[in-house]
């Protein structure tokens, strides 16, 4: 007996704030308040969801366009990088400047997607699915306007140069069946001078012959390298290495706005409104407690 006195008296002495007889949260009691108090929680649950459906009619809808844009290329390389173009875009429009007030339409975000370096995805936020589309529309042409001209220029350079080369070799091909003559006209002319014993001017016209002979061969060689770089541009002009930019698909609406999100905020409201009518009900009880006393 004398033990547990003492063990108990030394409980009490390390832990000073113990108190034998704590407090403890009666479930029965909560319900009970709750339910004596339940016109506080509906009426704070009906006052929020008076004031959302209010805000919700006040509220705007807004409605969102989306298009994804395919940038140009040119042999093979895209005209412009995707980040250079979303940075260009940005400034333009300026999308993310919270300084500046914003009139509908307007575009809300331009993004490329992650290891792709030709698209870019714009999207615009307006009162109705019609506006939006239509400033969409006029976005995507004034970006397909802005990379003609580069595309325009490449296209005139690369056949101005495919006339120019269409040109030297047909000039080194002329060239080249001159002295092809020359050669046949020299070669006759040798069995001729070979026949006759005239040794020494057998021998010049070998010389003169030798030389047009390693002449022929290195404007084969060159006129060769000419049509080989004549298929190279044909090639870069090809569907496969020149493309415009381009809209892929569609403009894309949807038939509900996408703010106000009305199901999520009523939700909200209702939540909100149960917790604040809680909160209410057990201040109402301890006021009352309290006149009580």
């Amino acid at each position: 007996m004398t033990n547990n006195n003492t063990a108990q008296n030394y409980q009490n002495f390390s832990n000073p704030y113990h108190c034998p007889t704590e407090d403890t949260i009666d479930l029965r009691e909560v319900a009970s308040i709750l339910l004596k108090r339940k016109k506080i929680i509906f009426a704070s649950i009906l006052l929020m969801v008076l004031a959302t459906a209010l805000y919700l009619f006040i509220t705007k809808p807004v409605y969102e366009a989306k298009a994804t844009i395919e940038i140009g290329k040119i042999e093979g390389q895209t005209i412009e990088s995707a980040a250079s173009l979303t940075a260009k875009l940005k400034t333009k429009y300026h999308v993310g400047d919270k300084n500046i007030k914003k009139e509908f339409p307007y575009i809300d975000s331009i993004t490329a997607p992650r290891k792709l370096n030709n698209l870019i995805e714009l999207k615009v936020l307006g009162l109705n699915n019609k506006d939006a589309a239509a400033y969409l529309d006029r976005v995507v042409a004034d970006i397909i306007t802005l990379h003609q001209p580069v595309l325009k220029n490449y296209i005139e350079k690369r056949k101005e140069y495919l006339s120019t080369l269409s040109s030297t070799i047909e000039s080194l091909e002329k060239q080249l069946s001159t002295i092809e003559r020359q050669i046949n006209t020299q070669k006759t002319l040798l069995r001729s001078q070979a026949k006759s014993g005239l040794v020494k001017d057998a021998f010049l016209i070998s010389d003169i012959l030798s030389k047009n002979i390693m002449q022929v061969s290195a404007l084969q060689e060159i006129i060769s390298n000419k049509r080989e770089e004549f298929s190279k541009v044909q090639t870069d002009l090809s569907p496969f290495k020149l493309k415009e930019t381009k809209q892929i698909g569609k403009t894309l609406t949807y038939d509900h706005p996408i703010k106000p999100k009305k199901k999520l905020i009523l939700a909200i409201s209702i939540i909100t409104g149960v917790i604040l009518g809680v909160f209410m009900a057990f201040i109402v009880e301890f006021i009352g407690k309290k006149d009580e006393e």
